[in-house]
């Protein structure tokens, strides 16, 4: 169950706030010395939260590319993370800031290197950059990923053209996005700059665009204007769809789910 509640803090001061708690009331009663038993460099996650849609599914895709990359994931903090990841947290070599909103400044509190990442991992861009920056850091080959990469554009490609000699899009649609500011940012980025769409700023509530990009809540409250519009949740609480399967938008993976639900979006409304 995930309340959401529309008083007191933001959520994400919120989390901030209980993970620099976390860390001083049980970071140096819980947290081990390292005791690495691999070779191979390790980072710890931080800014994933039961609030994301597809919480599971992201974190397979990002412990997949890290491994791709010959990086183990150590912990990530506080999305479902055991007793024992969390007293050895202290085995990683990097932590990796995926949301700065969420975590810049509790980051700082720990003595260890860190690396905030501009955009979430959302698009090939932005992940193979993210990428490309911790694998310099960790002097790891990001070559493997960078190569997957290139063969998932050539298949999104291969869609996106098909759909768009048919319809004309996905260029010119309109989409509006609702999440937290690095949500907001990175999603624009990759419909605006990849697909070509364009961006409603609009109040998410007036928002007249096709494709609406939220939580159940929004889409719900939208549906009752009966605009013609197709919704796609990116965080929690859901419209009660079971996925038996691991989804995500992030990655490679994630970029080409994210297409596939941009492409079947647009072309349910023709």
């Amino acid at each position: 169950m995930l309340e959401s509640p529309g008083y007191s803090i933001d959520f994400y001061t919120g989390y901030e706030t209980a993970f620099i708690e976390s860390i001083k009331q049980l970071g140096s009663k819980l947290w081990k010395n390292s005791t690495r038993k691999t070779s191979r460099p390790k980072v710890n996650l931080l800014g994933l939260s039961i609030w994301n849609r597809y919480l599971d599914g992201d974190l397979k895709e990002l412990k997949r590319l890290f491994d791709l990359c010959q990086i183990d994931v150590n912990c990530c903090l506080f999305a479902n993370n055991s007793l024992e990841e969390f007293t050895n947290f202290l085995d990683a070599d990097l932590n990796v800031v995926l949301y700065p909103e969420m975590a810049k400044n509790a980051v700082r509190l720990i003595d260890m290197p860190y690396y905030i990442c501009e955009n979430l991992p959302i698009g090939f861009d932005a992940t193979e950059k993210i990428f490309t920056d911790i694998c310099n850091l960790l002097h790891t080959d990001v070559s493997p990923l960078l190569e997957e990469s290139a063969r998932a554009r050539a298949l999104s490609w291969f869609h996106l053209d098909n759909i768009h000699q048919i319809s004309g899009r996905p260029n010119g649609a309109s989409f509006a996005v609702e999440g937290s500011p690095s949500q907001i940012t990175s999603y624009s980025k990759f419909f605006s700059e990849y697909l070509g769409m364009i961006e409603d700023t609009a109040d998410i509530l007036e928002t007249n665009a096709e494709l609406v990009f939220a939580d159940a809540n929004t889409i719900a409250i939208l549906k009752t204007r009966h605009a013609p519009f197709c919704g796609i949740e990116i965080n929690n609480p859901s419209m009660g769809y079971i996925d038996l399967l691991p989804k995500t938008q992030m990655g490679v993976t994630g970029s080409l789910f994210l297409i596939e639900q941009v492409l079947n979006g647009l072309m349910s409304r023709i």
